[in-house]
């Protein structure tokens, strides 16, 4: 990669006359060989220049600089004492050429990660000042990064070596101390980590000089099997957006907190707010292109701060690591949160206006472990929610109440919601109302209006012979595939049986295990605990089932609201929902 060229200059104090530069600035001087410095330098910034350059502080400071043409542009500078002499050097740059740079090297960085993440080699290295070696693991999943001192990797190298490799250490610690430019080291089996399914260690190292001193030593450690430089585990990725599987994204979570202990490890989850309604209003083509659109912002916007995964449906989720500020995450945040009304914005007629919702808790602040930390960041997300949506809410104890309180809240359901309804009776007596009443008043509104007001986590209606599912909201609702693939357990001849005056009730899943293992299965892959489902007919006579679930935590139905259940489907057999 080109790198950025910082020039060095060194001028004679108060006179400013340039006595020596590098070419690169000589082709900037052209023909003014004989300029002193300060007549490069544009009026307005000679009296920082000035200062700058009589205190010769090493701070940085920009100024407008005049090219041969007459052109100006904008340069960052720094004036430092040229050693330990009167002169004064100055090292300058492009600003322009620094923001090129950034950018090379940054899609530079991302390739060699992406790289180096097929093999899971381990990156290391060692700074001599600090006297400290960092290793870093390369590999998405799994991403830290560990210190240690020198002498502690010398006696690890020694204690994993054998006999007859013993010389082959002391060689390449020699090397290390003398700062050889180049020096390897093989080794029979693992030095990071226990596995006997490593056969090898390979360890390449380089030195790297500052003005004629060595200040640091890099390389890299490769682990190989029977001699084969095989890549690694790959990571398994939603095949729809590409993100991470909610099974990878959940593993590498669970590994940084409850295993690693990783100190700055933040969950984030996302929800496309109303997206059942955009899918309803501009059909799933529309709502399939804001999903894949609004995956590829989150990812471009966390970048190297995390990773991101599909949980399913429009729900993402996000492993930040190293967010030690709880400001910063804010600013991440509010980044992705922005981002996504400008690509969705309100003005335009020929898209639906998106945004989103995010919940964010962080690891140890919040929790000590996963499950807990994941808690608090779906009670955040709830609560922005219910605060109107298109926000990010970071979970605070004083503002949001203990982990026990949140616990027992998700448990029981019990609710105040804004709109001052305190029962499921006052919330039917409203969509009654409504049913009657407004005459645009919709089957979908009542399903959101039913799922915004109680603590229903998943609410369907199926329609039809076979069943189908044709309506569904709430906060984890399956993708069309998933629902195309296990919405057959509702014609189960087991499972039909088990229905009693057209409701069936189910407070644990496994319960049914014995009656039909698929119908148990099936549920499994849609992520229901239990639920409760009433037969129906539409306005039409098609039969249709509404099914009230829970995904996040098994619930014992109370049978003593039965009528309030009979009573939701005979607000939804008001419409035609074929």
């Amino acid at each position: 990669m080109e790198t950025l060229k910082i020039h060095k200059v060194i001028v004679r104090p108060g006179t400013y006359d340039i006595i020596s530069a590098d070419t690169g600035f000589y082709a900037f001087l052209g023909k003014r060989l004989y300029h002193a410095f300060d007549r490069l330098v544009c009026d307005e910034d000679k009296a920082s220049f000035y200062e700058h350059a009589k205190n010769m502080d090493s701070e940085f400071f920009v100024i407008h600089m005049i090219d041969e043409g007459g052109n100006v542009s904008l340069w960052c500078a720094r004036a430092n004492q040229y050693e330990k002499s009167e002169r004064l050097e100055l090292e300058i740059a492009n600003i322009a050429d620094m923001f090129k740079s950034n950018i090379k090297f940054s899609q530079e960085l991302n390739v060699k990660n992406r790289l180096l993440d097929l093999y899971g080699d381990f990156l290391f290295v060692y700074e001599i000042k600090w006297d400290r070696i960092i290793v870093y693991e390369t590999t998405l999943s799994n991403q830290w990064k560990k210190i240690y001192k020198f002498d502690e990797i010398v006696d690890a190298l020694k204690k994993n070596a054998a006999d007859n490799e013993q010389e082959s250490v002391d060689k390449f610690i020699a090397a290390a101390k003398k700062g050889e430019r180049e020096f390897e080291l093989r080794l029979q089996g693992a030095i990071f980590e226990t596995n006997s399914h490593i056969k090898f260690t390979n360890i390449r190292a380089t030195s790297i000089y500052e003005g004629g001193e060595l200040i640091s030593i890099v390389g890299y450690v490769h682990q190989g099997i029977k001699g084969d430089f095989s890549p690694k585990h790959r990571l398994e990725r939603d095949s729809f957006t590409g993100l991470l599987t909610k099974g990878e994204i959940v593993n590498a979570a669970t590994r940084a907190i409850d295993v690693e202990k990783r100190e700055g490890v933040t969950l984030a989850i996302i929800d496309i707010d109303h997206f059942k309604k955009v899918n309803d209003t501009f059909g799933h083509m529309v709502g399939d292109e804001i999903i894949k659109n609004v995956a590829t912002l989150i990812e471009r916007e966390v970048g190297d701060h995390g990773l991101v995964g599909r949980f399913g449906g429009d729900e993402f989720f996000i492993l930040f690591y190293d967010v030690y500020d709880m400001e910063y995450c804010r600013e991440l945040l509010r980044g992705i949160k922005s981002s996504v009304p400008t690509m969705y914005p309100v003005n335009d007629q020929n898209k639906p206006a998106v945004t989103i919702s995010v919940g964010c808790a962080a690891y140890p602040k919040d929790a000590d472990n996963y499950e807990d930390i994941f808690t608090l960041a779906d009670f955040a997300l709830y609560r922005a929610k219910e605060k109107g949506r298109n926000r990010y809410i970071i979970y605070d104890k004083a503002k949001h109440g203990t982990l026990e309180e949140i616990k027992s809240f998700k448990k029981t359901g019990k609710r105040i919601n804004s709109r001052g309804l305190s029962s499921i009776g006052e919330v039917l007596c409203m969509l009654m109302e409504r049913v009657c009443i407004a005459k645009d008043y919709t089957a979908e509104k009542v399903l959101d209006d039913l799922a915004e007001n109680s603590s229903y986590e998943r609410i369907i209606v199926y329609s039809g012979t076979p069943y189908k599912a044709v309506m569904a909201t709430g906060d984890k609702v399956p993708s069309d595939d998933v629902f195309a693939e296990t919405e057959s357990y509702l014609m189960d001849k087991a499972y039909v049986k088990e229905y009693k005056d057209d409701i069936l009730i189910v407070n644990n899943i496994e319960l049914l295990e014995s009656k039909s293992h698929s119908v148990c299965e099936k549920l499994g892959k849609q992520g229901v605990l239990s639920f409760i489902q009433i037969r129906f007919k539409d306005k039409n006579g098609v039969d249709c089932i509404l099914s009230l679930e829970a995904v996040n935590k098994g619930i014992v139905w109370d049978e003593y609201n039965l009528h309030y259940y009979k009573l939701m489907a005979f607000l939804l057999s008001h419409f035609d929902l074929s």
